[in-house]
């Protein structure tokens, strides 16, 4: 009896084990957001973690900036703290990365040349950036 028990059990843990590597179509992820970047472009911004969930393209658009701002731009494993090569946008340019490793990674951008964004006010100032992303 305790055998029957035993070897009932062991198939109930197989099947929970079977469906727990079941292996799912991944959905892309994507999305919008505004943030203000140093106009320092000794600053890196950290912005947003997205989650790549297959070995693939990212990529990054820079949608607008204000003041108008060229910005390089890169994705940082959150993992390994690994990053993809950093790349130049402008307004309505986008910078891709192909075959990209499945995992977390967070945003990252800076301006390309320190300018003053502030004025007479002390310091550099910030500059808006707006993007899309894309995972």
């Amino acid at each position: 009896m305790n055998r029957v028990r035993g070897g009932a059990l062991a198939a109930g843990l197989l099947t929970l084990m079977m469906v727990g590597v079941t292996a799912f179509p991944a959905a892309a992820s994507s999305g919008s957001r505004t943030t203000d970047v140093s106009c320092d472009s000794t600053i890196i911004k950290d912005d947003i973690v997205v989650t790549h969930s297959a070995v693939g393209t990212m990529s990054i658009k820079q949608t607008a900036t204000s003041p108008f701002s060229i910005s390089f731009v890169t994705y940082r494993s959150t993992f390994s703290g690994n990053q993809l090569a950093w790349k130049s946008v402008s307004n309505g340019g986008t910078a891709s990365w192909t075959s990209v490793l499945p995992a977390s990674y967070q945003v990252r951008a800076h301006r390309d040349a320190t300018t003053d964004c502030n004025g007479i006010l002390f310091g550099e100032g910030n500059y808006s950036w707006s993007y899309n992303w894309s995972a």
